[in-house]
């Protein structure tokens, strides 16, 4: 295994740690920690020939790991009042800002779901496999996390619509 095995998944893996984690500096530790696991793994690694979903594998359970011992959920979800906060003091809005502050108030289950899938772009197998989930499983929990998100965009989209009033 050479430094760049490792290198050309450093951007998804960024990516996937700040959606679960928001705050850089955090994401970048736990970016850090999958990767030092990996590289304390080596024999798994070169015996895997698909390291990328791996890698995720390693990520979630850290990130998991983390929520269990209590060091995530008050740092990094807002309240709910900042879900809908003033609109006259908000900065502009990015073209998809409603969705990553709707994906904060998912279960940290139904974020990674849906941000292994649509963000990651993994298939639902290796999704599933990430997971350590069965296939069907895997499937109805995606369901479900999409609803629950659908809901919270409708829930805010409703409530911009009554301040516009």
């Amino acid at each position: 295994m050479n430094k760049n095995d490792l290198v050309e998944h450093l951007p998804d893996l960024r990516r996937y740690a700040r959606s679960l984690l928001y705050a850089p500096s955090d994401a970048e530790d736990l970016v850090q920690e999958t990767l030092l696991s990996a590289l304390s793994n080596m024999p798994l690694w070169l015996r895997r020939s698909k390291r990328r979903p791996w890698l995720f594998s390693i990520m979630h359970n850290n990130f998991i790991n983390l929520v269990q011992q209590g060091k995530t959920r008050e740092k990094h979800f807002p309240s709910l009042v900042s879900l809908y906060g003033d609109p006259v003091e908000q900065p502009p809005a990015e073209p998809c800002a409603g969705l990553h502050r709707a994906l904060q108030y998912l279960s940290v289950d139904d974020r990674s779901l849906l941000l292994l899938v649509a963000q990651a772009g993994f298939s639902y197998a290796q999704v599933a496999q990430i997971l350590d989930l069965p296939l069907g499983t895997l499937m109805s929990r995606l369901h479900r996390a999409r609803q629950k998100l659908r809901k919270l965009l409708e829930q805010a989209d409703d409530h911009r619509y009554r301040e516009q009033q």
